[in-house]
């Protein structure tokens, strides 16, 4: 905003200038000491207190609309453009038979000129596609977005501008949910019982929700993909007694393996998590949604974890050794769902043939009984081959649509070539219907072992 229009505008009895000059005085009286990018001991110690740092900040100024550093707050624009107009109505309902509760009273109304949508203005900037802010804005108490057209105010109850008293209803609305959602399962009365668990289920659920929105944004350095996550993970762990474990929430560890891939994703330049993890990969993912269906019923089971993480959050080393039933089948990639599954998965799978005949008195081998598949990565060679590859199904849950039909979800694992006996994720599967019933029958007769996943 260009300095001659400073008094002409203001948010909150604050004009831009008095809004800057805020900002200054309590970052000098707040900030005892800054981050040394340069000095690895003294970037680990500060990064882990992020949570602290903006949770307990009065409310943060965001330049929101600023692409680098270089951009800063202000935006030439139109001001008169975006003040609103108050009008003074008045007129009578002479139709006797009409409802006049139905009409609006006369008196003053508010009109603006400018429409802006919120989720653009907001969620869609420049500022909220990087990861690191992800978790700073959940944190935030408050906070002041400068955009290129209005200021608007965000907080735990309420999102608005300043050419508008009455909050905006956007797709953000989530963010505020979710927030109160973590206020309200630290209260006493919901430490035990029926609603906690309804409460915990939000929270886990709309925890996906933003996993989703976090994996959708941009981070620089590709090892910070943990440490940027660990405030807000600290907060909510806190709150639900669990913990995240690569990435992954303890207490619905098997559930919370069955996470797909959305667009083609690849692997980093450097490990930074193991392949059951998402954070093995670059790219939107997409959490379990088998739990809307109905509560699941797991068919495998942690026997136990080995993960060594630094003290900033990084992983420096993760696998998990679990009880399962493996089942070989062999995958096909490029095979073409129908359109309601073509945005889900990209390949498929059928079972081994000496699995399929002892489970099957059909012969018919078609596509009615392919199991879908998402593959993690597509770069392999081997997948653009007219020839099968083998894999292993490890079936994770399974939830009853109904009395007769049933719905599996789990990972394809391989043979690691890093590490003898041990296996690597491959992708996801579902499969439902008469499928799910020949993996089920297939996994029937599978032996108990048990695994580790790397």
């Amino acid at each position: 905003m260009p300095s001659h229009e400073c008094s002409r505008s203001s948010i909150y009895g604050l004009t831009p200038c008095n809004i800057l000059h805020l900002f200054f005085t309590l970052h000098l009286l707040t900030t005892d000491r800054c981050i040394f990018q340069d000095d690895l001991h003294d970037w680990a110690a500060e990064a882990s207190r992020m949570r602290d740092v903006y949770s307990n900040a009065e409310f943060c100024i965001a330049a929101t609309d600023a692409e680098s550093g270089n951009v800063g707050l202000f935006f030439d624009r139109d001001v008169e453009q975006l003040t609103p107009v108050i009008v003074e109505t008045t007129w009578s309902n002479k139709d006797d038979t009409s409802d006049s509760s139905k009409w609006p009273r006369p008196g003053s109304y508010m009109f603006g000129f400018y429409n802006i949508n919120p989720y653009e203005a907001i969620d869609e900037a420049p500022l909220n596609q990087r990861a690191w802010v992800a978790q700073e804005r959940f944190l935030s108490p408050r906070t002041l977005h400068f955009t290129r057209s209005l200021l608007h105010w965000e907080c735990h109850t309420s999102f608005t501008s300043e050419n508008n008293t009455m909050p905006d209803r956007h797709s953000g609305d989530w963010l505020t949910h979710f927030r109160s959602l973590i206020h309200d399962v630290k209260r006493p009365e919901l430490s035990v019982g029926p609603i906690r668990r309804m409460f915990l289920g939000s929270v886990y659920e709309l925890w996906g929700l933003y996993l989703h929105r976090y994996t959708s944004c941009g981070i620089t350095k590709e090892s910070d993909i943990f440490i940027a996550l660990a405030g807000i993970a600290d907060e909510i762990g806190h709150a639900i007694n669990d913990c995240l474990i690569a990435g992954l929430w303890k207490g619905h560890f098997i559930e919370e393996l069955c996470w797909q891939t959305i667009s083609n994703s690849s692997r980093p330049s450097t490990w930074r998590a193991p392949t059951w993890s998402w954070a093995s990969l670059s790219g939107r993912i997409r959490p379990s949604e088998l739990k809307l269906v109905g509560g699941p019923h797991e068919m495998a089971a942690i026997v136990e974890f080995h993960i060594s993480t630094k003290p900033s959050g990084e992983v420096e080393h993760g696998s998990v050794l679990v009880e399962c039933r493996l089942i070989p089948a062999a995958i096909i990639y490029g095979y073409s769902w129908s359109n309601k599954d073509a945005w889900r998965f990209n390949a498929s799978a059928a079972l081994d043939e000496s699995v399929w005949n002892s489970c099957s008195e059909e012969t018919n081998t078609g596509n009615n009984n392919l199991i879908k598949v998402q593959l993690d990565v597509l770069d392999n060679p081997c997948y653009h081959t007219d020839q099968g590859v083998d894999v292993r199904l490890l079936v994770l849950t399974k939830h009853h649509v109904d009395s007769n039909l049933s719905m599996l979800g789990g990972i394809c694992v391989v043979n690691s070539k890093t590490q003898a006996g041990s296996f690597e994720r491959v992708g996801y599967f579902e499969a439902d219907d008469e499928v799910a019933k020949l993996v089920l029958a297939a996994y029937g007769q599978a032996r108990v072992q048990a695994i580790l996943l790397i």
